[in-house]
């Protein structure tokens, strides 16, 4: 493989980058925004890691006290939260893109999930 500007290539001219440093599965977001949550979130995947089911544990993934849905739109490619556990939120689209890298996008998702439990209290 030869490098150019930095940009993996590989002997026939294709762009080929490492797996997993283009686009950070939305998986692994989710893992980094549950350790930003604190030690009681934890973060399942969703299939082929484009989503992550992340939660508050009451009792285990059987009894959550907040649940959310890390997701990307089909048809916006927006990256998005959803609340589960409440039937009337909206889904919240981030300000966020996937070149500001994992952390920073996982702290954005982070923050918005703080703010609709914090709304809860207000």
């Amino acid at each position: 493989m030869t490098t150019t500007d930095d940009v993996p290539f590989d002997e026939h001219g294709r762009y080929n980058p490492a797996p997993g440093t283009e686009y950070p599965l939305i998986s692994d977001i989710g893992r980094a925004a549950a350790r930003l949550l604190g030690p009681n979130w934890q973060a399942r995947s969703l299939a082929w890691g484009v989503g992550s089911h992340l939660q508050r544990d009451g009792d285990g993934w059987a009894a959550p006290t907040a649940s959310f849905t890390l997701a990307a739109c089909r048809d916006s490619d927006d990256l998005y939260v959803e609340r589960r556990d409440v039937d009337d939120e909206a889904p919240h689209v981030l300000e966020a893109a996937d070149s500001d890298g994992l952390d920073a996008v996982a702290e954005v998702v982070a923050k918005t999930i703080r703010d609709s439990l914090a709304a809860d209290a207000a």
